[in-house]
């Protein structure tokens, strides 16, 4: 039968440190009691015939689709034995040289599709499978030797499998002990770990150990596994190794935490409305008509081509701080200052229609002033959804003098879909525009023939 731990969790912890074979660490259990520890960085050096060999190898891997095969080869000679890991990403492979054993490592990584995430943690999870063909020629490898898989990625991590025939140390021996290393550096994973024997004759996966809990593996702790993993006995040996071939599966799962971290929204346009509020820094003030108002000339500038050339232009008065504004109600001005500093409109709501549009128009003239193309075509399109009957000679007038095609479309549209020529025409705007432009009057006339026409 396949055994585990003392405590029934077929998980043992290893410490890993740099020494000999001959001098390795002692086997200490996990402070949770559940008989999993990790090991601790570091290599084994050394070999049973005193060589001074490594005692694992470590392959480049070629990350291909599931389908496709490769093979990725490395050689270590200990004891006059070879052993050739073999890689093979479509299936389980076996590979068998003379004289020599084989480590495969099958299944890709995406073979099994990721949990569905959550705004708090997702995992990736995937089943690695190792074989160990000549499994008699590697159990006689040496206590604390070991074989690495190829390098594989889950999670965003590489990581590998060490194979430990003889067992990790005295307090192993009679077993296979199995560890999962993380390789990638500078790293740390969460991850749960399943391991499992498949059974050579029915083809089932016999599950001999699974994680409780999350382990964390670190540059403190980059492998956790099972020490007594498989007991190297005919009994068991029969059952799990046919032909002499092993098969191990390691099923991981790699949690990832993410962080749901609320961001405010952006408050700067609500700073720079207080900016202006507040003449924090004010540098210029403008006159209307007996009110003063405070305001920055670098943002000025910065909105305004107009007020760009106006104080730092080639003919600008660098020492400027009053400007009076004659053109321009103070009600106007603080709307179009709003504007400038928040890039939106200020409230109208208590405002009535008739006022609210007055606003609008007088805005629209300060933004073709000061070249505030935005802005501009803002109160067109307010001034296009506010038409009626009474006022739309007035507002075509103001789109033909400051050049607003599309509000002067609307206007002409609105005089031929609404029916209503004739009381157009007897309104006070109607009159106006007739003495003030005779050429617009024309041009809505011609459309009218055109209109009727088609």
């Amino acid at each position: 039968m396949v055994q585990g731990s003392a405590d029934g969790s077929g998980e043992a912890p290893l410490q890993l440190r740099s020494s000999s074979i001959a001098a390795l660490p002692e086997l200490h259990c996990s402070a949770d009691g559940s008989g999993e520890a990790p090991l601790q960085p570091g290599v084994v050096q050394g070999s049973a015939d005193g060589s001074g060999s490594m005692g694992h190898m470590s392959l480049a891997v070629l990350q291909l689709p599931a389908d496709s095969r490769c093979s990725v080869t490395g050689r270590r000679r200990d004891r006059g034995v070879a052993a050739l890991l073999w890689l093979d990403w479509s299936r389980l492979e076996k590979r068998e040289e003379a004289g020599g054993a084989v480590v495969a490592a099958g299944g890709a990584c995406s073979s099994r599709p990721p949990s569905r995430c959550t705004s708090e943690t997702h995992t990736a999870r995937a089943t690695v499978a190792v074989e160990i063909a000549g499994y008699s020629r590697v159990k006689g490898l040496g206590r604390g030797e070991c074989l690495h898989s190829p390098v594989f990625s889950i999670g965003g991590y590489e990581w590998c499998i060490g194979y430990y025939p003889d067992g990790y140390d005295e307090a192993n021996e009679g077993y296979v002990s199995v560890f999962l290393e993380l390789l990638t550096k500078n790293a740390e994973a969460r991850a749960l770990h399943k391991w499992m024997l498949v059974n050579r004759v029915s083809g089932r996966s016999i599950v001999v150990h699974s994680s409780k809990a999350p382990r964390a593996f670190d540059h403190e702790f980059p492998a956790w596994g099972v020490g007594k993993f498989m007991k190297t006995t005919a009994e068991v040996e029969s059952v799990y190794v046919r032909n002499d071939c092993l098969v191990i599966e390691c099923e991981l799962s790699v949690i990832k935490e993410t962080l749901d971290i609320h961001v405010p929204p952006s408050d700067l346009l609500d700073n720079l409305a207080t900016l202006l509020e507040g003449k924090i820094g004010a540098d210029v003030t403008f006159k209307v008509q007996g009110e003063v108002f405070s305001a920055h000339k670098n943002l000025l500038a910065m909105r305004s081509a107009v007020f760009n050339a106006e104080f730092y232009g080639p003919m600008a008065d660098k020492g400027v701080q009053d400007i009076i504004i004659d053109d321009m109600q103070p009600a106007v001005f603080k709307a179009f200052l709003h504007f400038i500093y928040t890039d939106s409109m200020p409230s109208m709501d208590d405002l009535e229609d008739d006022d609210k549009r007055e606003m609008v128009k007088h805005l629209l003239v300060a933004a073709d002033k000061y070249a505030m193309e935005r802005m501009k075509r803002i109160c067109e399109g307010m001034l296009c959804k506010s038409l009626d009957v009474e006022t739309v000679a007035t507002i075509l007038a103001l789109a033909d003098q400051y050049h607003c095609s599309n509000l002067k479309d609307a206007c002409i549209e609105f005089m031929l879909s609404s029916n209503r020529m004739d009381d157009v025409i007897a309104s006070q705007g109607y009159a106006h525009l007739k003495r003030s432009c005779p050429v617009l009057i024309v041009d809505v006339f011609e459309r009218i023939v055109r209109s009727r026409k088609t």
